[in-house]
């Protein structure tokens, strides 16, 4: 399916933020500031989702990820990382963060061996960490919060079932 995102502005018209014939749009959420919202596109290449930041007021916008290889999960409210997610099969995933404006590719938080799956749930409020989902070392997915800073892992949610966010 085709998905667009459109703004219904205060005189009742309505307006495609993500024209096109063949693509797909997805949103990410708010600014913490309210002042820009996040969208990821196909545009430029079917099989991959680039992410850009869209000014609340102009709607103008600016790429701030050129994906090559990963699926956007989450920007963080205030702008400066994306969590990426790459799948190796249906069992076995892993989560990067990119900092936004840097030089430095996708790092990876997630290292392990084995089939593990990480989904990405997305960030705190401040920006400060990241929710995720894994199985690794349960029969079920478990909430965890990782701190962006040190890489920190903690349990979040535990259950003796699959914890949906």
């Amino acid at each position: 399916e085709l998905h667009h995102l459109y703004v219904r502005e205060r005189d009742g018209s309505v307006r495609d933020l993500t024209p096109g014939q063949r693509l797909k749009a997805n949103f990410h959420g708010w600014s913490r500031d309210g002042r820009s919202f996040y969208v990821s596109t196909n545009e430029r290449n079917p099989q991959m989702f680039d992410v850009y930041a869209y000014d609340a007021q102009t709607y103008e916008r600016r790429m701030i990820f050129q994906n090559e290889g990963f699926f956007p999960g989450a920007v963080s409210p205030d702008g400066r990382h994306v969590a990426l997610l790459k799948a190796h099969s249906s069992a076995n995933s892993d989560i990067y963060l990119y900092e936004v404006g840097g030089s430095a590719p996708p790092r990876l938080v997630t290292p392990h061996e084995g089939n593990i799956a990480y989904s990405v749930e997305g960030f705190t409020p401040d920006g400060s960490a990241l929710v995720f989902g894994s199985n690794e070392g349960h029969e079920f997915t478990q909430g965890w919060r990782m701190d962006v800073a040190s890489g920190a892992k903690t349990p979040l949610i535990r259950a003796d079932w699959d914890v949906m966010f």
